[in-house]
């Protein structure tokens, strides 16, 4: 276990552990009343403390409990899972972690949840658009709540000084971001509120937070904990394994995939012309490429290569099959096999890729082939049309892939699947370090 998140009801612990849990990580719910030991085969704790309804000295007192536990159990990460409307005792709990983390220790609130409707916007809580205040939510029977400012709800709680930052700060990007955290401690602010409407806002504010050098703590209901806690857990076990990403497939849709993947990761994709495979004096240039992700993996832990050439016309293999006279599934055949022989010769040569996305089930078809694999053991599905799973014989016996069509997914669903891929290698690390 290297991490810990606290959250003050069942339904939100779930909720949140569900968002490890379905990219791979183990997640395990305990109560308040549960046995707090540390246990090596879970990869994230939630801890329900029951207390959203509690006072705040009952809410302070059990937090303070859970976080004292788990640090004499040596636990690496921390974090308070919110509610999206800002109900309990969120302000009380802020002032206990500051106290139980020391001066330097800066508390993060984005109540945030934009797959659900909740944004924040000049420090307002809005649901749906509507101040969460004027809404149905904010009548709720048990723990209403009557004001949409996060400062003034958690003010009501604590005298701890907060900090404020708007949605233009964090457009600005996560280095300038980082840099206003830095300052908080000498101005004596250690809640900080954060304004964030999209899923990006929140990945912008994880990325500075991993980048601030003071202890940085999230509150809110999931996505940021998420995003911030990922690389932290993905790392536990030293750097990750190598990964290879093959575009196979030509449209569209993945070359917009395969070019937000590379512009996110700040990746230069090793290009191989589809025209190198049918002329036989260009083998030469495939073979310069195959020895620049040679070198290239030796300073980086993810490599892509595709058949899509950045700014050219794709290749008609219609033209193409007809002034040649072949047939186009000839030609295709001849490209399909001709990559994935270029990659099933650098992966062979490569031990320390542990994992692969592949793209286009002809090229991963081929790959097998080429390769001598049996067949593909099929772990399970990451996406529509993308599936977990590990080759059986050949010279890639054992290799685990994510295999995906050619015209799905998301824009991001390349970063989801190496994310993916990285956490099972890091899971084979730690079974190594067992055995």
């Amino acid at each position: 276990m290297e991490l810990v998140v606290i959250a003050d009801d069942l339904t939100g612990a779930n909720a949140c552990g569900a968002l490890f849990a379905e990219n791979g990580f183990t997640v395990e719910t305990k109560f308040h009343w549960s046995e707090h030991s540390r246990n090596s085969s879970v990869d994230v704790t939630m801890v329900d403390t029951n207390s959203r309804q509690s006072s705040p000295v009952v809410a302070r007192s059990k937090l303070q409990e859970i976080i004292r536990t788990y640090r004499a159990n040596e636990i690496s990460y921390f974090a308070n899972r919110i509610d999206s409307t800002m109900r309990g005792n969120v302000g009380a709990e802020a002032a206990e972690w500051l106290k139980q983390f020391g001066e330097q220790s800066i508390v993060v609130i984005v109540p945030s949840f934009p797959d659900s409707g909740r944004t924040v916007r000049d420090g307002l809580l809005y649901v749906h658009g509507q101040l969460m205040h004027q809404t149905s939510v904010g009548d709720d029977p048990t723990t209403p709540i009557k004001d949409s400012s996060i400062s003034s709800i958690i003010h009501a709680q604590t005298v701890e000084a907060t900090a404020h930052v708007q949605l233009e700060e964090v457009e600005k990007g996560a280095e300038s971001l980082a840099n206003q955290f830095q300052k908080l401690p000498e101005k004596e602010q250690r809640i900080v509120i954060i304004d964030a409407v999209t899923n990006e806002h929140i990945t912008i504010i994880a990325k500075a937070m991993t980048l601030c050098e003071l202890p940085m703590y999230p509150f809110d209901p999931g996505p940021l904990t998420y995003h911030f806690m990922k690389s932290k857990l993905l790392v536990k076990t030293g750097k990750p394994s190598k990964q290879m990403v093959c575009i196979g497939s030509a449209n569209q849709l993945i070359e917009a995939q395969m070019n937000k993947f590379c512009n996110d990761r700040k990746l230069e994709p090793i290009v191989v012309n589809p025209k190198w495979f049918l002329e036989p004096y260009e083998h030469e240039c495939i073979s310069k490429q195959a020895e620049r992700i040679h070198h290239l993996l030796v300073t980086q832990d993810i490599v892509v290569t595709t058949t899509i050439v950045p700014g050219e016309q794709r290749l008609s293999l219609q033209e193409y099959a007809k002034q040649h006279q072949q047939s186009v599934e000839h030609i295709s055949k001849i490209i399909t096999n001709g990559f994935a022989m270029f990659v099933s010769n650098l992966l062979s040569k490569n031990p320390s890729i542990r994992g692969c996305f592949t793209s286009g089930g002809d090229f991963t078809a081929a790959l097998c082939k080429i390769s001598g694999a049996d067949g593909l053991r099929l772990q399970q599905q990451i996406a529509p049309l993308t599936a977990l799973a590990l080759l059986t014989g050949g010279d890639l016996d054992g290799l685990r892939v994510i295999t995906k069509g050619g015209s799905v997914g998301e824009l991001d669903v390349i970063d989801t699947c190496v994310r993916r891929l990285e956490i099972e290698a890091n899971k084979e690390k730690d079974m190594e370090v067992i055995e």
